[in-house]
């Protein structure tokens, strides 16, 4: 019996297959008990694209080994055919993540944001942002008067370049380095 099957009758001619959400890396199984519940941060299924769209109108197990979730999805499931796509707010850079991670300050994440594709958007210069899991421009905030704002998420006055908000130091180093200069 092949790898990501079992065979419950020995010299089966068609042998079964794992059923989506499953695996089997191993060959001769005769019970369905061998196929694995897949881990979390992957898929199991055959008939799924690159996407992780169902094509052809079915979704076949009988895999031998887990799929990774691409970068822009995760799975914190085990035994699942299909990784979901990262939510508005949240990124997933890497493939093979479980859980999302949270949207850096001055930037909205879209949904899917980590894949090649869709990016964290930093909010352009005069918008302050200082929040995490922003989802889109909105969350972007106009710089008070008499306040420089760049697109780091921090307030800065603009006499005394006195810091408003401390959550991203890198932000300030290049602030001061660029004024210096």
């Amino acid at each position: 019996c092949s790898r990501g099957h079992f065979c419950p009758r020995e010299g089966m001619s068609n042998p079964q297959r794992c059923p989506p959400g499953t695996y089997n890396p191993g060959r001769g199984a005769k019970f369905a008990s061998a196929c694995i519940p897949c881990p979390a941060g992957h898929f199991c299924a055959n008939g799924v694209d690159q996407n992780w769209e169902v094509y052809g109108g079915t979704t076949n197990g009988g895999v031998a080994d887990p799929s990774e979730c691409r970068a822009g999805t995760y799975q914190e499931r085990r035994g699942q055919f299909t990784c979901d796509l990262c939510p508005a707010g949240k990124m997933c850079p890497s493939s093979g993540m479980t859980m999302p991670l949270d949207c850096e300050f001055g930037k909205y994440c879209m949904i899917g944001t980590g894949a090649t594709d869709v990016q964290p958007v930093r909010c352009p210069f005069g918008f302050l942002n200082d929040r995490l899991n922003a989802t889109s421009m909105d969350d972007c905030e106009p710089c008070p008067p008499g306040y420089y704002c760049d697109n780091c998420g921090k307030k800065f006055h603009t006499d005394s370049f006195v810091e408003i908000h401390t959550r991203n130091p890198i932000c300030i180093s290049k602030l001061v380095l660029s004024l210096l200069v």
